[in-house]
């Protein structure tokens, strides 16, 4: 990704780029920001996550564009680079009345943990978010075999993993009381 990055930082493309640069000078990344996507512009505050987004974007197009041969990767169903960022996510409910399992798998590019006063670190946030979760009240499961909304658990995991798994950890709460976000506390090292 870093000889990616160069590539964008000159202004070239991903041959470019593997001909090498010795160093990334942010001054190119920034002259060069309306390459990963127009709406980015220098001396502008901008979202981290989002940014790795587009620059991921950005070097799709310029990978594509440039006419490489595309290397092997582990989904050859996918296009590189984005192919190292694709996993799944799967959900399990099982139906508080007779049992059964009803699963359903959702494609990720990386995972957002919720951080809270109660997570010390991301694998407490990791267990947070994959914790089995009580579906009940207005929110019960409508079971196929039942044919009745009922009490269930859910449950969400890690099916397929990426090669490259992108961790967003997200420290701000919105609070409808306070009208906006706090910000939680969390060590970060």
């Amino acid at each position: 990704m870093l000889t990616c990055s160069r590539s964008l930082a000159g202004g070239g493309s991903v041959q470019a780029a593997l001909a090498g640069r010795p160093i990334v000078s942010p001054a190119d990344m920034v002259r060069n920001l309306k390459l990963v996507s127009p709406a980015l512009r220098g001396f502008v505050q901008e979202d981290a996550h989002e940014f790795l987004r587009l620059l991921v974007d950005a070097l799709q197009r310029s990978f594509h564009a440039s006419g490489s041969p595309r290397p092997q990767a582990p989904s050859a169903s996918l296009a590189y680079p984005f192919a190292l960022f694709r996993g799944a996510v799967q959900s399990t409910v099982q139906c508080g009345r007779c049992g059964g399992r009803s699963h359903s798998r959702d494609p990720i590019e990386d995972l957002g943990l919720e951080l809270s006063p109660a997570t010390a670190s991301v694998e407490d946030a990791l267990r947070l978010h994959t914790r089995a979760e009580a579906l009940d009240g207005a929110n019960c499961f409508a079971c196929d075999r039942c044919r009745a909304k009922v009490r269930a658990v859910r449950r969400i995991g890690l099916h397929d993993v990426p090669a490259l798994l992108v961790v967003q950890l997200k420290r701000f709460v919105y609070s409808q009381s306070a009208f906006g976000a706090s910000k939680v506390p969390f060590p970060l090292f």
